[in-house]
């Protein structure tokens, strides 16, 4: 073809039309084409729709439709005489035909359908009278061929089509055989391919990038033709089951009739309909089958929570899921009843006092059985998931006082420090195991702040009596509390380390020192020096040249009688430990002294660990056998209460004898000088441990509050200094938001506090408004 034919010149349209035309009826019915025939109707296409002195483009768009319309109305006559089977199964040949040639045409008319505007396409006005010759607002050949289709071949024939594959799946239903099936998909297929070509090619790739449906834009057709009608259908199939075959069912056999019946409904969805359709008809039938008798499940739900069948739950949640949104609420709310219902009998009400091992194995026990049955029987659905935290917070910190803090922080404390301690029976994977367990208790706890206190009072002791089985799993459990709760919670607990192992190194270079050589002989000694801030003591400054007298009130009364060894290593640890740290201040803890006494007998040697109070009484039978216990109290200057309980417990180790089971100042305490114990080595207990223990909670819980006094404070401060003015009700919800990592403040607490800082004169009521509070620089 020469390069000059491309330019526009007049052209007969009705000679052009007419070979065209041949063409087009070839492509309808698939006759063979050759390429070169193809290529001359391209041209014959570009040079009308560029012929001067005007184009012909409307003309041959209308000539176009004539042609099909006429096509179609031949291919609808010879369908007038058909129904049922007969109609889909010829339906579907001419269909597929026609389909097929629609799309050889419209990229045919290439040319065509770019010179033509969709209706779509936003209009210039400026441009709009130049383009008037050239570009019209019709339909590109595509669309045109399927809407034809539609209003010439469907409009006729479309009730008896309808009614056709409407009986066939009503015969599927019914359970007859069927063997028209896939003809029938085939046949609905078509009223979704009518809609292909409405949106815009460019369009339908932008969609594309993040639809996974694009046609989903491009089936009206066959949602109001065919999807709705099969939809009613299915609702009148549904309303004759409930009616009939559902009435005297038992309830659980009503939930597994109505799960087989919604699983045939979705296969036969995914048989005879566009997949789009399937969660339509799946949320019809949860509609019809169980939203309209939700008062009925609603009854069911607590019954069927508490049995033990899952089965029956497993299929009370499928059935509910779909209902959206109120499905699930009572189901949800039920759930978490019973398992704080549970909870807390199992670990607070069964038991007058619960031990910490038995209150870790408890809660573990429930939120196993529970997160369980959020897995397995609900998918793991996030609010099945939210409903048992919440439940779990609620058994974790439960209050047996509510003026009183919750025990969890003291008892998740106390077991971890057993798991902690040094004990021959113990797994190193059982132990990585139950501090596992420990932190999914830590995670519910509301007052982390208090097993905090706890925790770094339990650690320390472990540390400097060396009773931790472990190092490496006392920084497992360190690491997995950084990991829930960030560094700032942790940050004490790694100084302690640091100071242990600090303090390791300063004794071996106090012990390599001349002088200490020379006076120590054989007795070795271990200072630990501790950071006052990262430890959980009250520091007692004491002057070392006369150890009964002390800057302030001691923890525990010091003993004159301490041995000429231990004074002379206190005071030269001092002048080692000034020169060393110039300004530093030693504070000594003497309640926190550990000795270690070899016992001589005749047959054994014994090493025994005993507190300084204790070293005090069993040195003073050093040199003598026997003594009066006022004697003892006059010896070693401590009071009659403590020798008397120190005493009472060498008695009931054996290590001493005494002549009378009552104990007074006349009483006679003798040496056993032929005791045999069990173990060589051994650590004498300590008096009164239960009264000290809820002495210790007191003090624990008093400085528990104490501290959240003043980190309340700072924290509002820091609020108001950023905000200057703010309401109440702003202020406190920022409160909560910035204490809720460490502690959950009620509201009176959050008031007692603001009240505080206006009489310190931090904080001050605006003058317009008593709820606003302002800031003071």
């Amino acid at each position: 073809m020469a390069v000059g034919s491309l330019r526009p010149k007049a052209e007969d349209f009705e000679i052009k039309w007419k070979e065209l035309e041949h063409h087009i009826l070839s492509i309808l019915t698939m006759e063979t084409i050759s390429k070169l025939e193809w290529d001359y109707c391209f041209a014959d296409i570009y040079q009308l729709c560029v012929a001067i002195p005007e184009p012909l483009t409307i003309k041959l768009h209308d000539a176009i439709s004539a042609c099909l319309t006429k096509y179609v109305a031949d291919l609808a006559d010879k369908l007038t005489t058909l129904q049922g089977e007969d109609l889909i199964q010829n339906y579907n040949v001419l269909w597929k035909q026609y389909h097929k040639s629609a799309s050889y045409l419209h990229n045919l008319f290439t040319f065509l359908n770019k010179t033509i505007k969709p209706k779509s396409q936003p209009v210039n006005n400026d441009m709009a009278n130049l383009d008037a010759g050239n570009t019209i607002e019709r339909k590109e050949i595509g669309c045109l061929s399927l809407d034809i289709w539609r209003d010439v071949m469907l409009c006729q024939i479309e009730k008896r089509l309808s009614n056709a594959l409407l009986n066939i799946v009503s015969e599927h239903r019914k359970g007859n055989s069927c063997q028209y099936i896939d003809a029938t998909f085939e046949a609905v297929q078509s009223f979704v391919m009518i809609d292909e070509y409405r949106v815009d090619r460019m369009q339908t790739r932008q969609i594309q990038s993040f639809a996974t449906d694009p046609s989903s834009l491009v089936r009206q057709y066959y949602c109001e033709n065919f999807e709705k009608l099969y939809l009613a259908e299915t609702e009148t199939y549904c309303d004759l089951l409930i009616a009939s075959e559902f009435v005297n069912l038992t309830f659980a056999d009503y939930m597994k009739k109505v799960i087989d019946q919604i699983e045939k409904e979705r296969r036969r969805a995914k048989m005879f309909l566009h997949q789009t359709s399937e969660i339509k008809i799946h949320n019809l039938c949860s509609k019809l089958l169980v939203d309209r008798n939700k008062a009925k499940f609603d009854e069911n739900i607590k019954r069927i929570l508490y049995e033990k069948d899952e089965k029956n739950l497993k299929n009370l949640y499928i059935l509910l899921e779909p209902i959206k949104p109120h499905g699930l609420t009572k189901l949800l709310a039920e759930f978490e009843e019973k398992i704080k219902e549970e909870g807390l009998k199992k670990v607070w009400f069964d038991q007058t006092e619960i031990t910490p091992q038995a209150f870790v194995s408890n809660i573990i026990e429930v939120h196993t059985k529970y997160n369980g049955m959020v897995i397995n029987i609900f998918n793991g659905l996030n609010e099945f998931v939210s409903a048992l935290e919440k439940a779990m917070n609620h058994i974790v910190n439960h209050k047996e006082d509510p003026k009183l803090l919750p025990r969890a922080s003291e008892k998740l404390s106390r077991y971890t420090d057993n798991l902690l301690r040094k004990n021959r029976n113990t797994n190193e994977m059982d132990i990585e195991q139950s501090l596992s367990n420990a932190i999914i208790i830590f995670k519910f706890i509301e007052d982390k702040d208090s097993f905090q206190k706890y925790y770094s009072k339990m650690l320390s002791n472990r540390l400097i009596y060396n009773l931790s089985s472990n190092h490496e799993n006392e920084e497992c459990m360190i690491l997995k509390l950084k990991e829930t709760c960030g560094y700032e919670f942790t940050s004490k607990l790694s100084r302690m380390f640091a100071d242990i192992s600090a303090s390791k190194d300063l004794t071996i270079e106090f012990l390599d020192t001349e002088k200490v050589k020379n006076s120590h002989g054989e007795n070795s000694i271990n200072f630990n020096v501790l950071q006052a801030c990262a430890w959980p003591y009250n520091s007692t400054f004491t002057n070392t040249n006369n150890l009964g007298s002390t800057e302030g009130q001691p923890t525990t009364p010091v003993p004159l009688n301490v041995s000429s060894t231990l004074k002379t290593s206190i005071g030269d640890f001092e002048s080692f430990y000034d020169k060393k740290h110039n300004g530093r201040k030693l504070c000594w803890l003497y309640h926190m002294f550990s000795v270690d006494i070899k016992y001589f007998t005749p047959v054994k040697i014994y090493i025994i660990s005993m507190s300084l109070n204790q070293s005090s009484i069993w040195l003073e039978f050093e040199n003598v056998d026997e003594m009066s216990v006022d004697e003892m109290v006059q010896r070693t200057s401590l009071p009659l209460d403590i020798v008397v309980k120190n005493l009472r417990i060498f008695v009931d180790q054996f290590l001493l004898l005494a002549n009378a089971p009552l104990f007074d100042g006349n009483t006679l305490i003798s040496l056993n000088k032929n005791y045999q114990g069990k173990r060589l080595k051994f650590r004498l207990p300590q008096p009164q441990q239960q009264k000290l223990i809820e002495k210790e909670i007191e003090q624990i819980s008093s400085d528990i509050m104490h501290d959240r006094k003043y980190y309340m404070e700072c924290a509002i401060v820091r609020i108001m200094k950023t905000r200057k003015t703010m309401k109440h009700a702003a202020l406190v919800n920022e409160v909560i938001e910035q204490t809720k990592n460490r502690f959950s403040p009620d509201m009176a607490f959050i008031k007692t506090n603001i009240e505080s800082l206006i009489e310190k004169l931090y904080l001050q009521r605006t003058e317009k408004n008593k709820d606003e509070y302002h800031y003071l620089a």
